[in-house]
């Protein structure tokens, strides 16, 4: 019976000392940025190109980004904004 309190009392202290997890884990959280989108005016046409984009490899869907948006700027800070068609 003494074990099982031995692992309990145990617990809390590897817990907080785990090498992998960090102290503050809103530091190493980064927030998703928005760095491309395209705009479409039937679900049936995005839902194709969504299907076209998964079949391509991540040095193209980077090419696709860099093409209209070099600096990798969070287009989430224009929400709201008009959009230039």
């Amino acid at each position: 019976m003494h074990r099982p309190h031995q692992r309990q009392s145990r617990h809390p202290q590897r817990q907080h000392n785990h090498p992998h997890r960090p102290v503050n884990p809103s530091v190493c959280v980064q927030r998703p940025r928005l760095v491309w989108y395209e705009i479409y005016h039937s679900p049936t046409a995005a839902i194709a190109r969504e299907k076209q984009l998964k079949g391509w490899t991540r040095a193209e869907k980077i090419a696709l980004i860099e093409q209209t948006n070099p600096d990798w700027r969070d287009l989430s800070e224009d929400r709201g904004k008009p959009i230039a068609l």
